[in-house]
């Protein structure tokens, strides 16, 4: 298992394994949260709007990340949510997972959120490979981009991202190229 820094990246697979889990915990709070995540091709933009999985579009069209999380304002000593990558299930020109938390309510900060914590692991055996645990890089944002799951010469990596936005899932949205109305 490797213990991410913000910035720092570790290889979580090869070509042999066919998926991932990012699980993230963070304790209940009266602020509520949702993951959301990007597919994303080499330009940093995502793939279409399809393409940003979160509440309300659960699944990307192709069915390869999908998002589980606790109904909100459930207490859980597990994994809040978790998006789960199919590796071979992704569109060729995918290369790059960007999985972000972001407040649901207007004004409100990720400050008031304790004990983030991420893990990257094998959902076949889970394995724990990665963990990145937030530290001041959420102070004053309502977004923040957590990991970025890409692939490098063949190979899966993670990293761990750690970059925040004041102005929550929209500003996160537009930086991606997903139409925001």
């Amino acid at each position: 298992m490797t213990a991410l820094v913000r910035g720092a990246n570790a290889q979580v697979a090869s070509g042999e394994q066919p998926g991932l889990v990012i699980g993230v915990r963070w304790n209940l709070s009266e602020v509520e949260c949702d993951l959301c995540a990007l597919v994303c091709d080499s330009g940093r933009r995502a793939l279409s709007d399809k393409h940003l999985v979160f509440f309300n579009n659960p699944a990307s069209p192709d069915g390869a990340v999908v998002l589980r999380q606790v109904e909100h304002g459930s207490a859980t000593e597990g994994d809040r949510a978790q998006v789960q990558v199919y590796l071979p299930g992704l569109p060729q020109q995918a290369t790059q997972v960007v999985v972000a938390l972001a407040t649901l309510e207007p004004e409100s900060k990720l400050d008031d959120v304790s004990n983030l914590d991420v893990t990257v692991f094998d959902p076949r055996d889970g394995e724990i490979e990665v963990t990145y645990t937030v530290g001041p890089e959420k102070s004053g944002t309502a977004c923040l981009i957590l990991v970025e799951l890409y692939r490098h010469s063949g190979a899966w990596k993670v990293r761990a991202v750690g970059q925040g936005y004041d102005t929550g899932l929209r500003g996160l949205s537009i930086d991606y190229g997903i139409s925001v109305e």
